[in-house]
């Protein structure tokens, strides 16, 4: 017998295994490991935020604890005395500051009546919407300028406003690198070769590693691979999408990239921070013929070491 919306929408409900079948009409907060396996699903719809430090945390503020790609740290140090501090490594002020954010969506009567017999639609249905989200993080991470949000204003109340992505903070940071992409702009073009050398020759001695990558517009990605190309003579083979590397480090293409911007560092170094506490809130709407949807959680991007953190853009 094939199944009523109610019925879907029951089955919808009872995705998580805590809801029973009267509750289609539900709200509050995610048990831990429903929270967690939430948050990991966003994350593995990226292919950015799958390779960056993801710190989860159940406070709003905390600590940024990054060293995967620090070196040079061990001591010899005799016993009943402390390690030396200036050769220990500490992200010394670096603090993620969580702030709220809502996923409205919503899943049609229609979806709900063309998938009625299709197994596990209620792990489809929240696996489409962990893809939303992850879209719209993966975005502000790099085109976020300010944390200001103010909804009503229209000066204010945009997207780019809700949080500061990586290339605004590693602008911002008084202890990160800066290499002016103007200079290397002959004719109207820019000379990508030589302007990633010089970001690549900016980086301290000490982060650079297989670690590092280059993070670039895929837009920019393609100028880059013409440039190589006629070069190389070789056009045919590079814009292909071969060619992913330069100087022996790997170039991670980001749409989202603001153009003519390019970060390079460890990836370890950016952080997305989010927090465990996630309220979900799901309501059967006959008036709208969809099931409503909304995520409430906070989150936080943050770059651990400034110093490990090299920017070519158009400086002022």
């Amino acid at each position: 017998m094939a199944k009523t919306l109610r019925e879907l929408a029951v089955e919808i409900a009872k995705a998580d295994g805590a809801l029973t079948p009267e509750m289609v009409n539900v709200g509050g907060t995610l048990r831990a490991e429903q929270s967690n396996k939430w948050i990991n699903l966003i994350v593995s719809k990226s292919p950015i935020l799958s390779l960056v430090t993801v710190d989860k945390s159940s406070k709003l503020k905390k600590d940024v604890n990054v060293c995967e790609f620090i070196t040079g740290v061990l001591q010899r140090v005799p016993q009943g005395t402390e390690p030396s501090k200036s050769t220990s490594f500490a992200n010394v002020g670096k603090e993620l500051d969580m702030k709220a954010a809502q996923l409205y969506s919503y899943i049609t009567f229609d979806y709900l009546r063309d998938n009625k017999d299709k197994p596990g639609l209620e792990n489809e249905a929240a696996s489409y919407l962990a893809e939303v989200y992850s879209r719209d993080i993966t975005k502000l991470a790099f085109v976020g300028e300010n944390d200001d949000y103010l909804d009503g204003d229209p000066t204010k109340g945009k997207f780019e406003r809700l949080n500061k992505g990586w290339p605004q903070l590693i602008k911002e940071a008084s202890g990160s690198h800066k290499v002016n992409i103007s200079d290397y702009v002959a004719g109207g073009a820019v000379s990508w070769t030589a302007f990633l050398s010089a970001m690549i020759a900016e980086m301290p001695a000490i982060y650079k590693s297989d670690k590092c990558r280059l993070l670039m517009n895929s837009s920019d990605y393609e100028d880059y691979c013409y440039q190589v190309g006629n070069l190389n003579g070789a056009v045919g083979i590079l814009i292909s999408g071969q060619v992913k590397e330069f100087l022996g480090y790997k170039i991670e293409v980001v749409p989202d990239m603001p153009r003519q911007t390019v970060i390079f560092t460890p990836l370890a170094n950016l952080v997305y921070g989010v927090n465990t506490i996630v309220e979900r809130y799901r309501e059967l709407k006959g008036t709208k013929r969809v099931i409503d949807y909304t995520y409430d959680s906070a989150f936080d991007f943050q770059v651990a070491v400034d110093d490990a953190a090299v920017i070519g853009y158009a400086t002022a």
